[in-house]
């Protein structure tokens, strides 16, 4: 069992547990228990110490969630509604998610500017002085359900880290049993058999608990990329997070109903968890940084408490945070190219999943979206303007904002579309942002 010593969790070292605690069995957790009965007692304590650092993420997770699609859209859509630019992204002072504005502090006019223009910004200051206690409110919201995922991500990333250091103890300890050269002695009346089933059978679960919040971790990524390109730099619409949010829960649901029960399995389960298990061991071998670890953690035996943390970050640190690391490098800068960071998250995600199916499809919408919107810039910008020929849309501003962003229906437009290229585009148009904010509704979550 892990410790998640990052994490903050005082759980039990597997290694520890199936060792016998190496030189002391009788400090071991299970020491009452024998044969049989201690293998279900180390698989069932394994499983409880893990579904409670999942359920206490998952909560966690899901209320920073819900805030975003219950507040959160409403109140960016407010600050895109003023003149006043925002930027979302990581403040590299205090590495926290921060919203950014920039709200004038007196109004300047300038001599070639007209009277229409003048009243303009006349216009457009008051605004921006007027709304500054209220945005203040929403921006403070905003940041702590960005910043609750981003505590999450830490915690996740700990997690796994740990779960995959057990599973190189877990490998390495079947190694030298199968070799018959393990340096304790099993628990009382507990056979090599017994021994090895219950080895095999933790791994498979680890294996598929990992691969869980591999994918808690890819959906909030989804969510962390949709607000922030709300801002300044895309001005992407918000219902994005909606479509974000909705797979990402998703992905979850169908997780849980698919998770294992923490008491161990019989009859076709147990032998599918425990093939899942020698197919991780069969990985894990040929994993180059195993070996590594093994080098460097030396013989079997809990690690020391202060090696663990390091060696993990020097070993294994790069290959699993790399979702946290995308995350972070997403929120990097003011103006980067939205585009290219859709596609590199997009890239980081299993097509199997609902996040990574949604993802796969935003980057088809948005490349047509883009492409679309910048031939009518080019026809208008030759022309004047182009009108209406088969579709309704008489103000492709008012379509966008309102979440019809159909790409085929910007070839009927009559007005100046700004800076629409830039945006990224997670739905097709209004209809299907309605369906998803009903399926959140029925979630509990709009």
């Amino acid at each position: 069992m892990s410790r998640f010593l990052s994490a903050g969790l005082g759980a039990v070292c597997l290694c520890m547990v199936f060792s016998g605690g190496c030189a002391h069995r009788s400090k071991t957790p299970f020491d009452h228990l024998y044969g049989p009965q201690w293998c279900q007692g180390v698989y069932k304590g394994y499983a409880d110490q893990w579904d409670g650092l999942r359920m206490g993420t998952e909560i966690a997770v899901r209320e920073s969630y819900g805030v975003l699609t219950r507040e959160g859209v409403s109140a960016l859509d407010r600050l895109q509604s003023r003149s006043t630019p925002f930027y979302v992204l990581a403040d590299p002072v205090s590495d926290r998610f921060v919203i950014r504005r920039e709200v004038p502090d007196r109004l300047m006019f300038t001599a070639d500017m007209s009277a229409q223009d003048r009243e303009r910004a006349q216009t457009e200051f008051d605004a921006s002085r007027e709304h500054i206690a209220s945005d203040y409110s929403d921006v403070k919201r905003l940041e702590w359900a960005l910043n609750g995922l981003l505590d999450q991500l830490v915690r996740v990333g700990s997690a796994m880290q740990s779960a995959n250091r057990e599973m190189f103890n877990i490998v390495q300890i079947r190694q030298a049993l199968r070799e018959g050269e393990l340096p304790f002695e099993l628990p009382y009346q507990v056979t090599v058999k017994q021994y090895d089933d219950v080895l095999l059978l933790v791994l498979g679960r680890l294996e598929k608990d990992v691969n869980d919040l591999k994918n808690l971790e890819s959906g909030i990524m989804a969510v962390v990329l949709a607000v922030r390109a709300t801002g300044d730099g895309s001005g992407s619409l918000t219902g994005n997070i909606e479509a974000a949010v909705l797979a990402a829960v998703l992905d979850g649901d169908n997780a849980a109903s698919n998770r294992y029960s923490p008491v161990m399995p019989d009859g076709e389960q147990w032998i599918a968890l425990r093939m899942r298990g020698d197919q991780g061991f069969t990985r894990i071998l040929a994993d180059p940084t195993y070996g590594e670890y093994v080098a460097a953690k030396g013989g079997i035996g809990p690690d020391p408490l202060g090696m663990v943390l390091s060696l993990v970050d020097s070993v294994t640190g790069t290959k699993l945070g790399s979702v946290a690391k995308q995350v972070r490098s997403i929120m990097d800068g003011e103006k980067p190219d939205f585009f290219e960071l859709l596609k590199s998250a997009a890239s980081f995600v299993p097509r199997g999943t609902m996040v990574g199916q949604m993802l796969g499809k935003a980057v088809d919408l948005t490349d047509t979206f883009q492409k679309t919107v910048k031939k009518v810039q080019k026809v208008k910008a030759t022309v004047g303007k182009v009108k209406a020929t088969v579709g309704k849309v008489k103000n492709a501003g008012e379509a966008l904002k309102s979440g019809n962003v159909d790409p085929g229906a910007l070839f009927n437009v009559d007005v100046s579309i700004q800076d629409a290229s830039k945006q990224i585009v997670f739905m097709k148009d209004m209809n299907a942002r309605v369906e998803i904010q009903n399926q959140l509704k029925g979630l509990g979550l709009f």
